[in-house]
């Protein structure tokens, strides 16, 4: 890739420091933390490269690693969507906007997006959501399926970190099922790189959790 990014850090609203990174110029385009992110080791990621060129190429793109991962500190403190929405907020607010940001939401980075919208309607000029939800896994009311989840939650606790990459591997499939060999090793790698076991299993019950239903109607009233 043609252009560099910066990466600078800020103290969030309780204090955890945050890592993030801009890249390229012209309209502010900033994206919501999402699952397992880290700044510099997805630079020449195999899954997340195309999209930090596409946007570095056309707009002055910020990114963050979400507390707990990355290059953000481990130490989470408080997990869930006003939290997440006041670490997005930190992070417009470091890259000081000359107006109205657009906002990308991928997974449950749409919804701090959203969240951030109904706060602050005249900060955001648009949003762009992709894969979100509104509820969570355990929000859902499917009794088999929250059973698998919990599942896959304690087996995080105990097997993140181990030599034997098993445990990772079914993890990373939930992810990207038809993922290449390249992109599933990348992604393996990546869950040791970003965060901690007993982290990542909070991180994942914390977005099974979340419930912004209630917040839809009053961003579809406010634009």
């Amino acid at each position: 890739m043609r252009r560099r990014q910066r990466v600078r850090y800020i103290k969030a609203s309780d204090g955890t420091r945050l890592a993030w990174a801009e890249s390229g110029d012209g309209p502010l385009v900033v994206k919501a933390a999402n699952w397992l992110t880290h700044l510099e080791y997805e630079w020449e990621s195999p899954l997340w490269k195309h999209w930090i060129q596409f946007f570095s190429e056309h707009c002055r793109f910020v990114r963050y690693d979400e507390r707990g991962c990355g290059m953000s500190d481990w130490e989470v403190g408080t997990l869930s969507v006003d939290q997440w929405t006041d670490d997005l907020e930190s992070i417009i607010d470091a890259a000081q906007p000359n107006g109205p940001v657009t906002l990308l939401g991928m997974s449950q980075g749409a919804a701090a997006c959203i969240s951030y919208a109904v706060r602050h309607p005249e900060r955001v000029a648009r949003m762009i959501l992709y894969g979100g939800y509104a509820h969570g896994a355990l929000k859902r009311g499917t009794p088999l399926a929250e059973s698998a989840y919990r599942a896959m939650l304690d087996l995080t606790r105990v097997a993140w970190g181990h030599d034997n990459a098993t445990f990772r591997q079914l993890f990373t499939s939930r992810f990207i099922p038809e993922g290449s060999h390249e992109q599933l090793n990348w992604f393996n790698e990546l869950c040791l790189k970003s965060t901690a076991g007993e982290v990542a299993a909070r991180l994942f019950e914390a977005r099974a959790l979340l419930n912004v239903e209630d917040l839809l109607p009053k961003v579809a009233r406010r634009r």
